[in-house]
């Protein structure tokens, strides 16, 4: 080594790798790991780009369909609308149903088979409806 002459890192690197059996080998790899590590910065930034970009299309929808976030209601308040439409839409379906039924009579009077699956039915419709309600 020559006295003003000063080795840098990757010169001693060099010289250390290009006389050892496996540095081709182990210069491969490295090449190979640093391509992968490219790829997986460049997918995960597309992935984050795009879940942004949903992310503030879904907030810009939010601020055009209620601004000032004023149109929000209880749960109370919602469940009960949502029973009272249910017990409307369960008299509207009787009267519409009395004319392939018959009329509609108390339980006590009909028979058994199709009053149990009035009533089956709506037991479904109104917990469908409040499942799909608190969802």
């Amino acid at each position: 080594m020559l006295l003003g002459h000063m080795r840098t890192p990757a010169q001693i690197i060099g010289e250390l790798l290009s006389g050892h059996p496996e540095a081709v080998s182990l210069q491969a790899e490295a090449s190979h790991c640093r391509a992968l590590v490219r790829s997986s910065a460049a997918c995960a930034s597309q992935a984050f780009d795009a879940a942004q970009a949903a992310r503030l299309g879904y907030e810009e929808l939010r601020h055009r369909l209620d601004p000032r976030r004023v149109r929000t209601i209880g749960f109370a308040v919602g469940l009960l609308t949502l029973i009272l439409v249910g017990a409307g839409l369960t008299l509207l379906d009787a009267i519409e149903l009395s004319v392939v039924l018959g009329p509609v009579r108390s339980c006590s009077g009909c028979y058994w088979p199709r009053c149990a699956a009035s009533v089956i039915r709506t037991s479904c419709s109104a917990l469908w409806s409040a499942c799909s309600f608190s969802a």
